[in-house]
């Protein structure tokens, strides 16, 4: 730290500046401190101080262990990554909030249907939040249109995985009621204490998300200076090297990164404040050409590729390397500047990291933004844990990333006590088996009572069939007609004639019945 406080004095003792009294600059004491400068303001970056060419670049030992710094008895096991990033305290934090929200919503008065699914709600648990979370990562791997068509018992899309964990109407009830924060806490917007990310409780503690323009006014070096140094508050004088596009990148922020004991690298709009304008007055004409000019431990470079592109480095210099691509053209292995070859590699894992989430986005359809959020940011656990694996896999062939959310998904579901393969809530019909196989009435019974249920094929074949209804007019919730008889061996409650036959021998067998009906009143 002394060492580079000192070159930071001798650069203002050599620059041709006004002198000491008029420099706003860091506080040296708050320098040793490690402290975050987001005041500093020292005017170093003027176009007389910029050197034509190119600097050594000053080094920063990185003093950290790299690498995985928690102990993982199984590398093999993908439930042991993730759970560095969500443990069983999040599930009974997540359960207990989601209790307290389906208590508050079902005691508030609010008039339910008769035959709401919300009468049927029990208290959740973690353990059980726990296979709720093996079902919505299971449809990042299952492709299906809506949710509800993942306990379909259609032959064609069924996926008999899902009814063997959770009911749909219990699936479909933790997902109405989920909730991460005690809306009895939540102060409204314009109220005094009022936080716009209240409802994703305590998950986006890991980030610093935009949420519009704030009440606190950014300090002179700008928003997203003050973004980057309050996400690197902890790791100044590590020898850490921040990368980033030029959303971010500016003069003033790297070159206090460096007095902080943190490199940067990343591209940078010309416009920015500090840029020499001499650099921007260049042209060049071919790609690969370049213009460099530094000033202390920071270089600036302006590359031709497809377009201009201008970059800044405390770390890299402009020096060309080899790519190990080779130009087929020229017949020689491609070169660019050292700046560049590494901004492209560094850079290239954060959109990578996008493709790795985006290839498995979980599917859940839903108007509130906090719900989308939190089902985003368990996807970025899960893309963070599989890539801790990759770096332990002690295997010579890592899994494939499909693989490893299979192998989460059926750690989930073992872990919380559940057994694959076995069906939840009513039992299914043996829809594959329909057209095959024997089949034999039986009466609907339960308790020795005589039962009645509405036949699954004149039923839905009779609603449709119904005329269009009148303004005002409501349609009857069941049609059709009801039969004390079901077939044993698929479950369904049939008529004698002719929906026993028709089940069993038509695949669209409610088409079946109502081109029958049509041909009989012909």
């Amino acid at each position: 730290m002394a060492e580079r406080v000192n070159i930071i004095e001798e650069l203002l003792a050599d620059s041709e500046s006004e002198g000491e009294e008029n420099f706003e600059g860091f506080n040296l004491e708050d320098l040793e401190d490690s402290k975050c400068v987001d005041e500093s303001n020292y005017d170093v970056l003027n176009d007389e101080l910029w050197s034509d060419g190119d600097r050594v670049p000053f080094p920063l030992n990185f003093e950290q262990v790299p690498g995985l710094q928690n102990e993982i008895s199984n590398t093999d096991s993908p439930l042991e990554f993730f759970e560095l990033f969500v443990d069983d305290n999040d599930y009974e934090n997540i359960s207990q909030e989601t209790n307290k929200y389906a208590n508050q919503f079902l005691n508030s008065g609010m008039p339910l249907k008769e035959k709401s699914r919300f009468h049927k709600w029990i208290d959740t648990t973690g353990l059980e939040f726990k296979k709720f979370l093996a079902l919505i990562i299971a449809m990042g791997l299952v492709c299906q249109i809506d949710v509800s068509e993942y306990w379909t018992v259609n032959p064609v899309t069924s996926t008999p995985f899902f009814p063997s964990v959770m009911s749909r109407d219990r699936f479909l009830l933790i997902l109405a009621f989920l909730h991460l924060n005690d809306d009895a806490n939540y102060i409204p917007r314009g109220s005094e204490g009022f936080n716009p990310l209240f409802k994703l409780g305590s998950f986006y503690n890991k980030f610093l998300l935009y949420t519009g323009r704030s009440n606190i006014q950014p300090s002179k070096n700008g928003a997203t200076y003050d973004l980057v140094m309050d996400l690197l508050r902890n790791h100044f004088e590590k020898g850490h090297i921040l990368y980033c596009d030029n959303y971010y990148s500016s003069p003033q922020l790297f070159m206090d990164l460096w007095v902080l004991g943190t490199g940067a690298t990343g591209t940078v709009r010309p416009y920015r404040k500090g840029i020499p304008e001499k650099m921007k007055k260049i042209q060049l004409t071919n790609r690969g050409d370049t213009a460099t000019a530094h000033y202390g431990p920071l270089s600036c470079l302006k590359y031709q590729d497809s377009k201009t592109v201008y970059l800044i480095s405390t770390t890299e210099s402009s020096t060309n390397v080899e790519t190990g691509h080779h130009c087929f053209i020229q017949n020689q292995i491609k070169v660019r500047p050292s700046m560049v070859q590494t901004y492209d590699k560094k850079m290239g894992a954060v959109d990578r990291h996008n493709q790795m989430i985006e290839n498995y986005k979980l599917p859940i359809k839903t108007l509130k933004w906090w719900k989308k959020l939190f089902f985003h940011i368990m996807n970025v656990a899960i893309v963070n844990s599989y890539i801790l694996y990759k770096e332990s896999c002690k295997a010579a062939t890592p899994m494939l990333q499909r693989n490893f959310r299979r192998k989460l998904v059926e750690q989930l579901i073992q872990t919380s006590g559940a057994t694959i393969g076995v069906h939840v809530g009513r039992p299914a019909p043996r829809i594959l088996e329909r057209l095959t196989g024997r089949h034999f009435l039986a009466r609907l019974e339960e308790g020795g009572k005589m039962l009645l249920r509405q036949c699954i094929v004149c039923g839905p074949a009779e609603k449709e069939m119904l005329p269009s209804m009148r303004p005002g007019e409501k349609r009857p919730s069941r049609c059709g007609h009801t039969t004390s008889y079901k077939c044993k061996e698929c479950n369904v409650a049939l008529c004698l004639t002719p929906c026993f036959e028709i089940y069993h021998t038509k695949l669209e067998y409610v088409l079946a019945y109502k081109r029958m009906k049509l041909s009989s009143e012909d």
